[in-house]
């Protein structure tokens, strides 16, 4: 029912082009008719639950939630451990999901999360060994956690207007996408443990008709020494680079200084989070 790039991962799905990640869908079906699905799509301990639709006529009769218990069961039962999602705040299906146990990511936000364990996400974002790596598909669920922690930097992706605490999901396929097609880029740190540390993605900015690129780079708060490996492993364009930066946050100045990064401009009070104005760093690598 959403079309466009999420038939592009149903389609990918189907011809068995996804490696690891697990696409899983769950079907309400009467007298042979399917009239609801819920969806999953896992990568070990985490999932994202996605592509909720009941048929029209067939809609307020409990559907929705007759899968939804089947499936929150079968994904404890498989050793499921955090699922995230995105819907709109206070809707209905926001209270469906709230009586299954997940919780807004922030205050009045549609983003939300279920945790089997609470005690799981500190050990999964464990100190460890890391290793950098492109983007993949069974890395949708996981990267969606980091992007879900709640400590850490504010401005996550600019290029996607993340700031704070998200549902990554959507965002994720359009960097996939871009990737598999050569005109992105999108790294990651990944942990001997599977979790997903640091992510950074290089896109041109359209807002420059494509002649200037827009770095961005967001590291789980235990691993933020690690950047400069992140870095490291980008291919830089010729053109000029641009990074945005909360100025507070002498890490990625610092790993970004480091890469040939010089500071270009300041935009003060530039973003708020909640009652606090931020300024905002520009960080620019020249065009080569």
């Amino acid at each position: 029912h959403k079309g466009g790039i999420w038939l592009w991962h149903m389609e990918a799905a189907f011809r068995g082009e996804t490696g690891r990640l697990q696409s899983r869908f769950y079907l309400g079906i009467v007298d042979g008719r399917i009239i609801a699905n819920v969806s999953t799509w896992e990568n070990g301990p985490t999932g994202i639950l996605a592509h909720v639709f009941t048929v029209e006529d067939q809609r307020r009769k409990g559907a929705c939630k007759a899968i939804m218990a089947v499936l929150m069961e079968d994904f404890l039962r498989r050793g499921g451990k955090v699922l995230t999602l995105g819907t709109g705040y206070g809707s209905p299906s926001y209270h469906i999901y709230k009586g299954f146990g997940f919780r807004s990511m922030t205050e009045g936000s549609g983003s939300m999360r279920y945790d089997a364990d609470p005690a799981f996400e500190e050990g999964f974002f464990s100190w460890g060994n890391v290793r950098s790596r492109g983007l993949e598909w069974q890395d949708w669920s996981t990267l969606s956690v980091l992007f879900a922690v709640q400590d850490g930097s504010y401005l996550r992706s600019l290029s996607h207007g993340v700031f704070g605490p998200t549902n990554y999901e959507g965002y994720f396929l359009q960097d996939l996408k871009g990737r598999l097609e050569g005109s992105w880029q999108a790294n990651l740190l990944e942990s001997e443990g599977g979790a997903i540390m640091g992510y950074a993605t290089l896109i041109p900015d359209g807002r420059w008709r494509n002649q200037v690129w827009l770095l961005d780079l967001f590291l789980h708060p235990r691993f933020e020494s690690r950047a400069i490996l992140l870095l490291e492993a980008m291919d830089w364009p010729k053109e000029k680079v641009q990074c945005y930066v909360e100025t507070d946050l002498s890490w990625k100045i610092d790993a970004l200084s480091k890469l040939g990064f010089h500071k270009e401009a300041i935009f003060l009070k530039q973003i708020r989070k909640e009652d606090e104005a931020m300024d905002v760093l520009v960080m620019k690598r020249p065009a080569q």
